[in-house]
């Protein structure tokens, strides 16, 4: 078989082309990739496994204070929470104790109404007849007597412990303006 000449010229030419094509495109594609290269930032230097140790130990110190933070505010969450519990229970057990001793004066109040009534009705009763020394004298320590009886139902009872400053029950000194003896 002979092939002519002109083709297997044509053929020579069309590989040729075809060989300087591909290498063209690939020139061009390594041209490209080193101006990228060229026109990129700088790369971060590869961290050493120190520095990743000693970044690792930094914040593992730095959640320890902050647990222990947060512990210690929890634990003065809770006391707060205790102390208004506390207070709380003060207030309801005071509210009480006022509603007591505020019958408790209504009572004493109606009682010494009575208890004037009573006197001055002895009073009117028992009154001197014109200028006799002997029923004078007795009428006095009658009306002492009285007033006696009317100061000490005024008296009103106490109803609840004495305590001191910590609102804890004490032993009745402290806290007040009397001195520290408990007595009004």
């Amino acid at each position: 078989m002979d092939i002519p000449v002109k083709t297997i010229a044509r053929r020579t030419v069309v590989v040729t082309a075809v060989a300087g094509s591909l290498t063209a495109g690939a020139m061009t594609i390594k041209a490209a990739g080193d101006w990228v290269a060229a026109s990129a930032p700088v790369p971060a230097p590869p961290v050493s496994g120190e520095t990743i140790s000693q970044q690792l130990d930094d914040e593992k110190g730095r959640s320890a204070d902050l647990q222990g933070r947060l512990d210690a505010v929890t634990t003065q969450t809770a006391d707060l929470v205790k102390a208004l519990n506390a207070a709380t229970n003060k207030l309801h057990t005071d509210a009480i104790a006022t509603d007591k001793l505020q019958k408790d004066l209504v009572a004493a109040q109606k009682k010494l109404a009575t208890l004037k009534a009573q006197m001055a009705a002895r009073q009117a009763t028992n009154a001197p007849a014109s200028g006799s020394g002997g029923s004078s004298a007795a009428a006095v320590v009658r009306q002492v007597t009285v007033t006696r009886q009317v100061a000490a139902a005024a008296k009103p009872a106490t109803t609840h412990s004495t305590t001191s400053a910590s609102g804890k029950a004490g032993s009745g000194s402290g806290g007040g303006d009397d001195g520290g003896n408990g007595n009004d």
